[in-house]
């Protein structure tokens, strides 16, 4: 699922009122760290087609961090926690389908946590971590990504069908 075309708009005025992100190298970057791409027209896509309204939530946040953007940072930092809550409950849920298929042992999401998290940034100053509660949304998405490659992978190995994720069993 993409973004609508009210939440571009939205992301659109928004960007206009925020003098910092009119510099295309950064407004790229805020893209980037939000599971975006920039296509010709300037329009943010996803990068991936499954990640629309996380990733809308995930931007809206940033952008209220810039105290110009006018923005109830407030408001934002609550919907992105609400998706947070969301993905690790689907997490969770995929993971417990994998684990009684015999696709992973148990404890195996928690040390791919802590692998995914041993690569953080050296600005991030925070040491990696085996809970997955204590990710962002931002570190959320890779870790989710990861996991489903790694349990299709194993599925496709065993000649098994691996779970959906966040749908019916």
């Amino acid at each position: 699922m993409g973004f609508t075309p009210r939440q571009i708009a939205y992301i659109q005025s928004v960007r206009r009122r925020v003098a910092a992100l009119r510099d295309d190298e950064l407004w790229r970057l805020v893209l980037r760290q939000t599971g975006c791409r920039r296509d010709k027209d300037g329009v943010p896509t996803l990068t991936h087609p499954g990640n629309g309204h996380e990733a809308f939530e995930t931007i809206m946040h940033r952008l209220a961090m810039y105290p110009d953007a006018e923005l109830d940072e407030a408001e934002w930092r609550d919907k992105v926690f609400k998706s947070g809550q969301r993905m690790r409950y689907a997490l969770a849920a995929f993971y417990d389908r994998c684990l009684a298929l015999g696709l992973c042992q148990k404890g195996a999401i928690e040390g791919f946590c802590e692998r995914m998290t041993a690569r953080r940034p050296e600005y991030m100053d925070r040491p990696p971590t085996r809970e997955v509660a204590d990710l962002d949304v931002a570190e959320l998405i890779p870790v989710i990504e990861g996991f489903k490659a790694m349990m299709r992978r194993e599925a496709g190995r065993l000649g098994l069908t691996c779970p959906k994720f966040g749908g019916a069993a």
